[in-house]
Parts: C-alpha cells; structure tokens; sequence
C-alpha cells in the first residue's frame, strides 16, 4: 500500500506520537469536524446514520483511521486537537481577539516571568491567540471573560465571549489546517519555538492564575449560579387543555417543527437536543430524571430563555403564540384538548317530586 506523506497525514502521525488526540476538520471554511470520516455513533430520528467525534474524547485515533482521514482523498481536510484526558491533560487558553492578546501575555509575563517560555502559543485567523498547557486539574470549557457588543443598525446587544478555555468536550484547530478551513481564509502558525509535540506541565496555581489574568478583562457581571428546585411530578388535570396537552402531545414532533436536531440518549433516558442554526452540541436536554421537561442551557434560542425548563405547553405557547398562554389554552380547546365533564342525564324525576332537571355540570363520585 502507498502510503500519502502529505504534511497533514505526518503531523497528525507526529501528534498521536505524542500523546495526543487529533480529528479531522471539514474542508469547508466551517470549522467543524468531517462528520464523513468520523465513526457512527447513532441515528437521527429519520433512521439516518449519526456520525461524530465523542468517540475520542476517551480514545486515540488508529493508525488507519489516520490514513483514512488524510490520504490522497482527505488530504484537503484541517486537523485539530481534542482536549482533555485524552490528549495527557491538555488544556488551552482561546483568546479571540488581539486587542486582548498582548495585555494578556504582558500582564502574564509580569506576574510569573519564567511561565509564558513554557506554554505553547498558536496564532490563530482572527487574530486571535490559543495558548496550551497541560497540567493535572483541567475543566470542561469555561468562559473567563465577556464583553456586551452592541449592533449599531438595529441597536440590539449581545453577550460575546472574549477569553474562554478548550478543556474536556472541546477541541481547537491546530497548523497545518489549510487557510481554506476558516471562514478567513488564514491560516494557524505557532508563535514560540516550542509547538504541540513538547507541551509542559504547569502548576495548578499556575493554571489559577492564566484565569485570574484572563477575567480581568471580564466586562459583564457573572450572575450567581442559578438554584435549580427538585422538581416533582404533579398530577395532571385532564380537564384542562394545557396539561391533556402535556400528557398526549409529543415532545419529538415539536422540537423538530422548530428547527430542533436530536444529539443523542443517554441510558438513563434523558435526551440531548441542538438548537436551530447549530450543527453539534447540547443546546438542552430532555428529561432529566425522568421529569418530562425540557432545560434549555444555551441563550442563543431566542425566545426561549437559558437555564429554564419548560412543559410542552409552555414550549407551544412561547413558540407559537408569543407567549399568549390563554389565547394558547383557547386553541388547544378548539383542536379537542382538555376532557369536559361527564353529563349524567335522567328521564324525569318527577316521578319521586323532583322538578324534572338533569343532572348537568360536575360527574357524581361513585360510591
């Protein structure tokens, strides 16, 4: 077999040597992975194969799924590092502009001058900065900084997050990506000597302070983490068309209706969702512990709010009808739900001298 020696198939080689995980990237300007390439990992609602990159976020790829990826027909595909425990604890600081890179690293430099010699930096399109770190307490990824953009046209704002952290469940493209991977047509080059093949290991008080120096340039207040309440099932009113909604209407049907995508189930049964308008991720999960609702994380599901959960009723009202829940419940009465009372009816009654009325309104409790 002849054997591609591009540089991308060498360095992903060179990568895995040294201890760490790589997948292929799209050759599209999307930066997202080759879902092609990548192994299946379960099925969409309509029966299609699911493919993804969760696989290794605990393995290392093989010696043929790299010749796979990068032969002569994936050699136009980028490369990028899967952080975490699978790739030796390796952890990443993502700057995303370089108004903030230089006081970063310069205010860094100040506090422990001998550490930025030992991190890897990579230059990366926007400009931005990634700098990479192994070290023995890593995270999932974390937003350390933010800043409130506001658009000038429409004169609406935005949450945009300008320092971040690629740990567990997150992967960052590295060189050589060819520049027609990332919308800008650029490329990412190291900016030190020292690149990803001879990562060091910081201190965990060294790690504490990269993140210390990152939020100070945090622009938006964090908010207290929210106290999320046990929630018990309660026993619905079948008489009521919102909860005979709840109970008969199909949470599948009216996530995918709005753009919704299924990720994947867990054992336990509880569901991952993407919102609209994102190709992989979790956007919320679907019954959790069992309780029937849907918790939305992310805040980019507009008009649905993040860490809310919501009934099918509530998700129909807020989507449908501009949260109008009375003009919603008048609907659903229109369209069959909510069971009306039982009408119990006699002949006559006055036979035993009873004014001849039916029994009408609420059912009578057997005895």
């Amino acid at each position: 077999m002849t054997v591609n020696t591009s540089p991308l198939w060498e360095a992903a080689r060179d990568y895995v040597a040294a201890s760490l995980c790589v997948i292929p990237i799209d050759s599209k300007p999307t930066k997202k992975p080759a879902y092609n390439f990548l192994p299946v990992t379960g099925a969409w609602p309509d029966g299609r194969p699911r493919r993804g990159w969760k696989p290794f976020e605990s393995r290392r790829p093989t010696d043929a799924e790299l010749l796979s990826w990068f032969n002569s027909w994936g050699c136009s595909c980028g490369i990028a590092v899967v952080c975490g425990a699978v790739s030796g604890g390796l952890e990443a600081i993502d700057i995303d502009s370089s108004e903030y890179m230089i006081p970063w690293m310069e205010e860094v430099q100040r506090r422990a001058p001998e550490l930025p010699e030992r991190l890897v930096m990579v230059r990366t399109p926007r400009p931005g900065l990634h700098a990479y770190y192994r070290c023995s307490e890593i995270s999932g990824n974390v937003k350390l900084a933010q800043r409130t953009i506001v658009d000038q046209a429409t004169a609406l704002s935005e949450t945009k997050t300008i320092i971040e952290t690629r740990g567990e469940g997150g992967y960052a493209l590295i060189p050589p990506t060819p520049g027609h991977c990332h919308p800008s047509g650029r490329i990412y080059e190291y900016s030190t000597s020292r690149t990803l093949l001879d990562v060091q290991e910081i201190s965990i008080q060294e790690r504490a302070m990269l993140f210390n120096v990152a939020r100070t340039f945090n622009e938006v207040p964090r908010r207290p983490a929210p106290i999320r309440p046990v929630i018990t099932p309660r026993v619905l009113d079948l008489r009521k068309p919102d909860d005979d909604f709840n109970a008969k209407a199909d949470w599948n049907e009216l996530l995918l209706r709005h753009g919704w995508s299924f990720s994947q189930r867990d054992c336990d049964g509880k569901e991952h969702w993407t919102r609209p308008g994102k190709a992989e991720g979790t956007s919320a999960t679907l019954n959790y512990q069992g309780n029937g609702l849907l918790h939305v994380f992310t805040s980019n599901a507009d008009p649905l709010e993040s860490d809310r959960s919501y009934t099918k009723f509530h998700f129909l009202a807020i989507m449908e009808y501009q949260g109008d829940f009375n003009r919603a419940k008048q609907e659903l009465r229109v369209r069959g739900y909510g069971q009306t009372s039982l009408v119990q009816s006699t002949p006559s009654r006055q036979g035993r001298g009873g004014s001849g009325r039916a029994f009408r309104g609420r059912s009578r409790r057997r005895r």
